[in-house]
């Protein structure tokens, strides 16, 4: 009897020992790597004074969109993350270019893909007055008054930038090619628009600290770090130009790397990991969990988070538009206050 219970256990272990398990394999992902596009629709009318006035307002739109860095590829390897005698559940979601986007659990799909963007859109309440002591801007004038039919002209400046990895960043907006025309006749009145943009010595730490004698399998990943930029549009003769927006944007490449760490499947009870994060690459949620019920759930948002709400294509592209139909409206009535419709 003595000799069958023994086999009989021996058997049994054998069968565990064997059963079905996750394979070992290198899940392979990419940090996000992040570009700012400025965009500065630039509306000028003219005062029906004599000699007449420019009148130039302007509306700002930043946008952060967040991409795979193909430079920095990382990779977990799931070793270590089978059990033996315990059940194991992996589960990663990427984005479709191979940054991570969560850890065990489940996303939802919203049809048409929302923008994760960094968007603030800005525009003066006030018409900007380039008087400049009694210069004759006649010809100018002249020019604004034939291209727009009597009434306002608008020019876009627009470009998109790639931060570099250190150091402050200073760049040129150009005009796109239905303003470039426009704004080369009209340096006096359009000038140039600028965009600067420096760390915050106050970033936000790493959110997690892994022990230094940890065991777990430990999970490479990015904190964007926060840049505060600032856009300027002023007239050539203004050559630091007037601040039109200003504000703080989510970095990736900026960002502080920080260890994850992923627990092993315990013998007895249960221990879970859940993460989840943004496209540019911040952690949003990170949940522990252990069957015996003692549970750990930590929310972490980078400081001021509010600016950096999700805002779908669509609606931005309708608030723009809005918001030009107002500021040639402005200015239009600023120019010609009797005729203001």
């Amino acid at each position: 009897m003595k000799k069958t219970g023994l086999a009989t256990v021996t058997a049994i272990l054998t069968l565990l020992l064997g059963c079905a398990h996750n394979p070992n394999i290198e899940v392979g992902y990419y940090f996000a790597r992040s570009k700012v596009d400025v965009k500065v629709v630039r509306t000028v009318a003219c005062t029906v004074s004599n000699p007449p006035q420019p009148i130039v307002a302007n509306t700002v739109t930043v946008t952060v969109t967040h991409a795979a860095d193909y430079n920095a590829r990382h990779a977990l390897e799931t070793t270590g993350l089978n059990g033996h005698l315990s059940d194991s559940d992996l589960k990663f979601d990427f984005f479709e270019d191979g940054r991570l986007r969560s850890i065990n659990t489940v996303s939802t799909g919203q049809g048409e893909q929302i923008i994760k963007t960094a968007i603030s859109v800005a525009t003066t309440l006030a018409p900007i007055l380039f008087v400049q002591g009694g210069t004759d801007y006649s010809k100018e004038c002249g020019i604004v008054k034939q291209a727009a039919g009597g009434k306002s002209l608008t020019l876009t400046f627009e470009d998109d930038f790639d931060i570099p990895d250190t150091g402050n960043f200073e760049a040129t907006v150009k005009p796109d090619a239905t303003s470039t025309f426009y704004a080369e006749e009209l340096p006096d009145i359009v000038g140039t628009v600028a965009v600067t943009a420096r760390d915050i010595q106050n970033s936000p730490a790493a959110p997690v600290s892994a022990a230094s004698d940890t065991k777990w399998a430990l999970l490479k990943l990015k904190q964007p770090r926060a840049m505060h930029a600032i856009v300027t549009a002023g007239a050539i003769r203004n050559k630091s130009g007037d601040v039109a927006w200003e504000g703080d944007l989510l970095v990736a490449q900026r960002g502080i790397e920080y260890e994850l760490p992923i627990p092993a499947p315990a013998i007895f009870g249960k221990e879970t990991l859940v993460a989840s994060f943004e496209e540019s690459g911040a952690l949003t949620s990170l949940h522990y969990t252990s069957e015996n019920g003692t549970a750990q759930a930590i929310n972490v948002l980078n400081a001021g988070l509010a600016p950096f709400q999700p805002t779908a294509k669509a609606d931005r592209l309708k608030a723009e538009a809005d918001l030009i139909v107002q500021q040639q409206r402005l200015v239009q009535c600023q120019a010609d206050p009797a005729n203001c419709k």
